[in-house]
């Protein structure tokens, strides 16, 4: 089992950081990079393969089977206009989400546990602080924008913002619950709010949801109501300073126009001239449903794994090239359905909201961690497709397995919560 963690952990941390080092560092290594991630990508397929049978009534595993079957009939079904090859390689990035999820349970399930989540955060720890002086650099350079992707390089604003948040309520709930999980400590949350930095640096409209939301779960106290008050003040101060920096930086935007019905239905359904070029997200939906039309083998099925990708190290087909135009920001919806048909759709929701029926959960601030996660993942249907990406695949699967485990409640089983958070605030004030 050590060395499944330390397999894990060595491939987390190359799909986490090898996007800024070849970016700042080694641009001609890129190619190189990408075969190690490919290795990685076989390496955590065979670690989860491995572990089917022992973990046979876990539901990641039954998911797993069932779109490894439904899969195996897209790639058949799609032979003539992607081929094997091709189709082989788009799946990578859909089975190292099921695969992560397989093999974070099954650690999870070993006596190496609690050794694991100790490892975990220590990386999520130094994954978040990472984020502000890569995000820093990018901005001086750049200006806000997609090229503040930190250690993920250009492209990666969306996918930083969305882990920053839920690793900083991570924090907050592991080192910072109270009166046996009924509420949060505002000095020990506020420990974490600097991790949240990067957010601004980007100015990703994201944001503008995630902000509100989160403390939204922090507010509520089960016994005392005042104790809401100063996480109320210092959420409305922290929106109202990055609606200001937004303001600054955005591109000329008024971040107080974003929730209008005419902006939404611009950036969302109808502007065919994206100053970036990139088709509104919606759009492309529409765009899909008149590509597949009557054919309900593709509707079913879809059009065939790797539409997006390839020309690194495989070359891309034809239909590929074709549906160029189709890049850039995607949603999950429109990701998964043009490639994996709606079957695909029904067991990628299974896979990623079946943690919500996980054993009861008793404190408080585990069931809000528990709801943020579930908002910024149903979120991520309309948004992006993050799941998709390695590194928030792996660190969603950890938050997953943790909540569903009992997530601090287990600890404070055998210790009080007091020394840990004790011995958190003392690692990060030196």
């Amino acid at each position: 089992m050590r060395i499944r963690i330390f397999l894990f952990l060595l491939i987390l941390i190359l799909n986490s950081f090898s996007g800024f080092v070849v970016e700042e560092f080694v641009p001609d290594a890129e190619r190189f990079v990408r075969i190690f991630i490919m290795m990685g990508d076989g390496v955590m397929l065979t670690l989860a393969l491995t572990t089917f049978f022992r973990n046979r009534s876990f539901y990641g595993v039954k998911y797993f089977g069932v779109f490894l079957l439904i899969s195996t009939i897209t790639v058949i079904y799609n032979l003539d206009n992607l081929g094997l090859m091709a189709q082989l390689n788009g799946l990578r990035q859909p089975l190292f989400f099921f695969s992560s999820l397989v093999v974070v349970h099954d650690i999870f399930q070993s006596h190496q546990k609690e050794k694991f989540i100790q490892y975990c955060t220590l990386f999520l720890l130094v994954f978040a602080i990472a984020q502000t002086p890569t995000s820093l650099l990018q901005f001086v350079r750049h200006g806000a924008g997609d090229d503040v992707g930190g250690t993920f390089g250009w492209g990666g604003s969306g996918l930083v913002t969305q882990l920053l948040f839920l690793i900083c309520f991570y924090f907050v709930v592991k080192f910072g619950s109270l009166d046996n999980g009924s509420s949060f400590g505002v000095t020990r949350a506020l420990v974490f709010t600097p991790l949240l930095i990067p957010c601004a640096l980007n100015s990703t409209k994201i944001t503008f949801l995630l902000m509100p939301l989160f403390f939204v779960l922090l507010l509520f106290s089960k016994k005392k109501l005042y104790k809401t008050i100063p996480f109320l003040l210092l959420g409305l101060t922290l929106l109202y300073l990055y609606t200001e920096f937004y303001a600054e930086t955005g591109g000329g935007e008024n971040p107080r126009t974003i929730f209008e019905q005419s902006y939404l239905e611009r950036y969302l359904l109808s502007n065919p001239t994206e100053p970036s070029g990139d088709l509104p997200r919606f759009q492309r939906v529409t765009i899909m449903f008149r590509l597949m039309r009557d054919d309900v083998g593709l509707l079913l099925f879809g059009m065939g794994y790797g539409l997006f990708g390839g020309g690194n190290i495989l070359d891309a087909p034809r239909i590929m090239r074709s549906l160029h135009y189709l890049s850039g920001s995607k949603i999950l919806l429109f990701t998964v359905w043009i490639q994996g048909g709606l079957t695909a759709v029904v067991v990628f929701t299974g896979a990623m909201f079946s943690f919500m029926r996980s054993k009861p959960i008793s404190h408080h601030t585990i069931k809000r961690f528990n709801w943020f996660v579930f908002l910024s993942l149903v979120g991520m249907w309309f948004y992006n497709d993050a799941i998709l990406d390695r590194t928030f695949a792996a660190i969603t699967s950890f938050l997953m397995m943790w909540i569903s485990s009992g997530g601090i409640e287990q600890a404070t089983e055998d210790m009080p919560i007091e020394p840990a958070v004790e011995l958190a605030e003392a690692v990060i004030s030196r």
